[in-house]
């Protein structure tokens, strides 16, 4: 390949015979005057012609349009907008039998549920056996047909054709591979070749919101990003998702909070294995013949092997199964609660929900609330409680493990504001 100079003469210049009410003006892009060059076969390649419409158009390159009409999005704007579209050939048919449809160009702005193009497809569907059209859509034309008009094509161009395959719907990954190997052979240089799957796309043959709900309906996932706040309402969807996240993974030993907890008459062993500082791993239940006399102590947890933990409290307690003191019911209710701490569940989460649990755990669920509220960060606020003394909403705050309003400083764990009437008489004045 050489690098050559153009002649003067070349310039931008206008679209000729075309036959529309509006000119479409060209413009040459070219960067550096001297970045012209010919190809081997002596044909000057210089890629800067652009077509600039002043109006929104569907372009079908060298492909008729997908469908007697349609709708398409874009997101131009940042947001989506939505268009109606009817091929210019499909109107002059329509306007040659007397036929009035409601637009007046290629695509017309639309809403979400196409109550726009609605009409105007209506009277297309309702009398295009009258008019005898034989038409094939995007998805009708065999793709190996497809891809044997754009290897002809594909001789007299230097450049790369831009074109979508659309195979059948049960391809396999065997058939995609070959397809485009077929390509390869035929000299085309470029192919983006897919089956024709079930998608909410840019293209739509009925109104964006029939196409959403249809795929809802059949199971199909929908990303919120697809739509704006209307309309996911009407989806029943929200712009919120679940992040997975991975939990770190466990050391051999863990330093430890080990609590002796009575509730309601009931004495409760609680031990919290930390990292950093964090609580990782919770054991709780019954001291099931443990008893010990302390409040809180230190100490550490060592996982021996898988589901078999050692706990030891300072110089003289040591106890080698410590998980097998618990019962199976609490093993397996603190080893989910467990999941929650090492994944990254907020605390004041996992206080509130073990706060809710049935009657026949609450002593339980109470006793590990309780120790895992010390670790809630002061000042945090508990999700949708109002105060049950001023009744007022965002006001309930964390401290030291206890709910208490920061209005009027009710707590549920102490009576630090107590409701006083005062009542003062004034003797009887002669």
């Amino acid at each position: 390949m050489e690098y050559v100079k153009l002649p003067k003469k070349y310039k931008t210049t206008r679209i000729k015979n075309i036959n529309f009410d509006y000119n479409i003006p060209t413009y040459d892009i070219e960067v550096k005057d001297s970045h012209y060059y010919k190809t081997k076969d002596g044909i000057i390649s210089h890629n800067t012609l652009n077509l600039m419409h002043p109006y929104m158009a569907m372009s079908y390159g060298i492909e008729p349009s997908f469908g007697l009409y349609f709708w398409k999005r874009t997101r131009i704007s940042g947001k989506y907008e939505y268009y109606f579209c009817v091929p210019r050939a499909i109107r002059n048919i329509f306007e040659e039998n007397n036929i009035k449809l409601k637009i007046n160009s290629d695509t017309v702005k639309d809403t979400w549920d196409g109550k726009i193009g609605k009409s105007v497809a209506k009277i297309i569907d309702e009398n295009i056996e009258k008019l005898n059209i034989k038409f094939k859509s995007s998805i009708d034309i065999n793709a190996l047909d497809k891809l044997d008009l754009i290897s002809k094509v594909q001789q007299n161009i230097d450049n790369s054709i831009s074109t979508t395959f659309m195979l059948s719907e049960n391809s396999t990954v065997d058939d995609v591979y070959n397809f485009i190997l077929e390509g390869y052979k035929k000299e085309v240089k470029s192919i983006a070749a897919f089956p024709d799957k079930k998608m909410y796309g840019i293209i739509s043959f009925i109104p964006f919101k029939d196409l959403a709900l249809k795929l809802k309906s059949e199971g199909i996932d929908i990303h919120p990003q697809n739509f704006d706040e209307e309309e996911l309402k009407d989806m029943k969807m929200s712009n919120d998702y679940i992040v997975a996240t991975s939990a770190p993974k466990r050391p051999l030993i863990l330093p430890a909070d080990i609590y002796s907890v009575i509730v309601k008459g009931e004495k409760f062993l609680v031990a919290l294995g930390l990292l950093n500082g964090a609580p990782y791993e919770i054991f709780c239940g019954k001291m099931n013949g443990l008893n010990f006399k302390f409040q809180h102590k230190k100490g550490i947890i060592e996982k021996v092997k898988r589901g078999q933990y050692k706990l030891e409290i300072g110089n003289d307690i040591v106890v080698e199964d410590f998980s097998g003191y618990f019962k199976p019911v609490e093993a397996e209710l603190f080893r989910l609660v467990s999941a929650g701490l090492r994944h990254g569940i907020p605390l004041k989460f996992l206080y509130e929900q073990l706060s809710k649990s049935s009657t026949d755990i609450s002593s339980l669920t109470a006793a590990a609330a309780r120790v895992l509220g010390k670790y809630i960060k002061k000042g945090e606020i508990a999700n949708g409680i109002e105060c049950p003394n001023c009744h007022k909403s965002n006001t309930i705050e964390y401290t030291d493990g206890c709910q208490s309003c920061s209005s009027c400083n009710w707590s549920k764990c102490s009576w630090k504001f107590l409701k006083i009437e005062v009542f003062i008489i004034f003797p009887y004045l002669y």
